[in-house]
């Protein structure tokens, strides 16, 4: 049985997408084309369909990296009672621009994050994510060129990559003086489960409400996480402050302290 028509696309260039029996109109403004007539959401646009048709997108997990740019990363999507994991990848030859292979790893999250979305809303095949696809189908891979990408490929919506992964080198906490906050990781104040930074949810600062979990901010915004670790005064700050500010202190004591390169 043949699939329904589920996304059209108008001589105005305005695009038309079916959710159940609702018609979402884009603006050309919310997508691009490629030179072969690839529709490519973009990122903040499939970021919408998803709060519109209620989808809950899990926290990204780091599936395997092994180098500065390649990352593999899942997301999981929920719509009533179904759901799909999609992995979203980056390596050397399909960082399309700068800002990409700047921000490798949030290109990869991104890349699971909107195959997933689009996937379980049943649109992929049809149109999909600007971070997955370069909208230039000759594209020559940055490694392999000489040549700058085009300034014009930041339509391709890298440029919401918001948190590039920071150059850090381990160092260790048992050869240095430990800080002020090592043994405050606020036992006893809460549960075990609302501090663990597998499961705590980043709400505040420069991250807050991207879904990450306290871990991801410690691999790729480790100075955000160190930043809240070293708060003091927590006396008259809220709990949601607190928990996050106790899980970044339990993540740099798991996973090892870091230096700046």
């Amino acid at each position: 049985m043949e699939m329904p028509e589920r996304v059209k696309l108008n001589t105005d260039k305005s695009l038309i997408v079916f959710l159940n029996n609702d018609e979402i109109i884009l603006k050309k403004e919310d997508y691009v084309k490629s030179d072969k007539g690839k529709i490519l959401l973009k990122h903040k646009t499939i970021r919408m369909l998803a709060e519109m048709a209620k989808v809950k997108i899990g926290p990204p997990l780091l599936i395997s990296t092994h180098s500065s740019s390649v990352y593999v990363i899942a997301r999981t999507a929920r719509l009533g009672e179904e759901e799909l994991t999609e992995l979203g990848e980056s390596n050397d030859k399909n960082l399309y621009d700068v800002i990409m292979q700047n921000n490798p790893a949030t290109t990869a999250d991104n890349r699971a994050y909107e195959r997933a979305v689009l996937k379980i809303l049943k649109l992929y095949g049809e149109v999909y994510g600007a971070s997955e696809i370069s909208f230039r189908d000759d594209y020559e891979s940055p490694a392999a060129s000489s040549s700058m990408p085009d300034k014009t490929n930041d339509s391709n919506d890298a440029a919401e990559q918001e948190a590039p992964q920071e150059a850090v080198t381990m160092v260790s906490a048992e050869n240095d003086e430990k800080p002020f906050w090592w043994n405050d990781t606020g036992v006893g104040l809460y549960k075990e489960s609302e501090l663990n930074p597998e499961k705590v949810i980043v709400t505040q600062g420069p991250c807050a409400g991207k879904n990450w979990t306290v871990k991801l901010l410690y691999e790729y915004q480790y100075s955000s996480c160190l930043y809240f670790a070293e708060r003091k005064s927590l006396e008259s700050a809220n709990d949601d402050f607190k928990k996050q500010v106790y899980a970044c202190r339990r993540a740099i004591r798991e996973y090892g302290m870091k230096d700046k390169g």
